[in-house]
């Protein structure tokens, strides 16, 4: 098992759970790691093994700007496989996800 070189207590349980996803993306080989909740995994920690860490907002904003058309098809088939209009999709999404889903709604006129 491989360990990250930064000794954090031991802690709560969501800091352990932070520590073995952490340690999951070391060993995946991930570049990425997609949270709600980043301030939890600092880039001093990720750093060494190369691996960011991005709010799934910022994520989806970021490959939304770079390509559209695909974003637009994924939304697509999700709402496809639910049964649902792609704008009922972006609703939903906006809960937890406003900005992005504002963006593509509005782009969807």
């Amino acid at each position: 098992m491989a360990q990250s070189n930064d000794r954090e207590p031991e802690g709560s349980e969501p800091q352990r759970t932070q520590r073995t996803q952490r340690t999951a993306a070391i060993h995946g080989r991930c570049a990425l790691i997609l949270t709600f909740n980043t301030r939890h995994f600092h880039h001093s920690a990720l750093a060494p093994w190369a691996i960011q860490a991005s709010h799934p907002q910022e994520y989806l904003s970021v490959l939304y700007e770079t390509e559209p058309k695909q974003v637009i098809a994924c939304l697509g088939e999700i709402a496809g496989h639910r049964r649902l209009e792609i704008q009922d999709v972006l609703i939903r999404l906006g809960k937890v996800l406003p900005s992005f889903a504002t963006r593509v709604l509005d782009d969807l006129g």
